[in-house]
């Protein structure tokens, strides 16, 4: 059987390292999801509370899902290099009009919810976080506001998760190329090092959200919030009455208010610690085993001569190191003639 000379695609070798480092950022997640799976935990079990083949693991895999939502965010709108705009208000406000802005809240919000359940069914009895709440035999059933507060509040964090998405570009990546000067560390390292700065940030959210949350809740979807509850509760079949109205004493208690802190830190925590992962592996450079992605195909100069003609940005080898393969400067169309040194060609392949 004739052996095939065609030149492979520069995509062909690009591919596998992307889901490779796809890989790689997902476990950092995944190790996150795993720490707060324990952290949200019944401790009455000092074994099971962590134990991963029980309900530590169970918790595990269903944060990843909500963790999983932001890396099918970043794939969706991966783009490398700065904005072309001069400030990051002008970014938010030339992506509001655009399909990025439904697309980054939908992920976030769905993100929140998914994460609420999983809170409120980790947390333990005495939370008192059910849905509904069983009064006295000869009393119906009532709608439990507390979680309804939580939910509300993770739906605000996830709004402005989506700001602050927008407008700093989280989707931006930057490569070696874009910045000469800086040298090539471990991604371990680059997770390490921005990781006070991220924890102080959240902690900052957490501590005004949990503080300002009651009054903006109070004063603001209050109301929309427990409708929406209502008609919830009455999809899911349970037995509480249409007129059913709200306290006049909203259920702002202690536990509550410390509750909504370190479940929102963990919230944030989940969602920045993906973004991060995310960025730190996708802009690492192009090499496998120390050499470039190219080393291994016949025409070296012919792959990436491919890539610098794509299309898209993720594609493209601006970050490529020279093959070694190479004898000269200008590229090689094929094996046998050389292409002509043209004055257009060799700035295009030395880029």
């Amino acid at each position: 059987m004739p052996v095939s000379n065609r030149t492979r695609l520069y995509r062909e070798f690009l591919t596998p390292t992307l889901h490779r480092r796809f890989t790689q950022a997902a476990g950092v997640s995944l190790v996150i999801c795993y720490v707060e799976a324990v952290i949200l935990g019944d401790k009455s079990s000092l074994l099971w509370s962590w134990f991963p083949l029980g309900k530590a693991g169970i918790r595990t895999l269903l944060l990843f899902l909500s963790a999983l939502l932001v890396f099918v965010l970043r794939v969706a709108q991966l783009h490398c290099g700065d904005r072309s705009t001069a400030s990051s208000f002008q970014t938010f406000k030339q992506y509001l009009h655009r399909r990025d802005i439904l697309e980054t809240s939908f992920c976030y919000v769905f993100s929140a919810l998914l994460f609420s359940e999983i809170y409120i069914w980790s947390v333990p009895k005495e939370a008192n976080l059910n849905w509904v709440v069983h009064g006295r035999p000869w009393e119906r059933q009532r709608l439990n506001e507390r979680p309804v507060y939580l939910r509300s509040l993770y739906l605000g964090l996830a709004l402005l998760q989506t700001v602050l998405h927008l407008t700093f570009d989280y989707d931006k990546i930057r490569g070696s190329v874009e910045d000469a000067s800086a040298k090539t560390t471990n991604p371990v390292e680059q997770l390490r090092s921005p990781l006070p700065g991220i924890l102080r940030e959240i902690g900052f959210i957490s501590l005004g959200s949990s503080l300002l949350g009651p009054i903006i809740y109070s004063l603001t979807i209050r109301r929309i919030a427990w409708r929406a509850s209502l008609a919830c509760a009455r999809f899911l079949r349970w037995d509480i009455p249409r007129t059913a109205e709200l306290s006049y004493i909203p259920p702002y208690h202690i536990t509550l208010i410390f509750r909504s802190l370190t479940s929102s830190f963990c919230l944030l925590l989940l969602w920045r610690s993906a973004n991060l992962a995310f960025s730190v592996y996708t802009a690492q450079e192009p090499l496998k085993r120390g050499q470039p992605l190219i080393h291994e195909s016949n025409d070296p100069n012919g792959s990436l001569i491919n890539g610098l003609k794509s299309r898209k940005q993720i594609v493209k080898p601006k970050s490529a190191k020279p093959s070694p393969n190479a004898a000269s400067p200008s590229f090689k169309t094929s094996t046998a003639q050389p292409a002509p040194p043209g004055p257009k060609s060799l700035p295009n392949a030395s880029r």
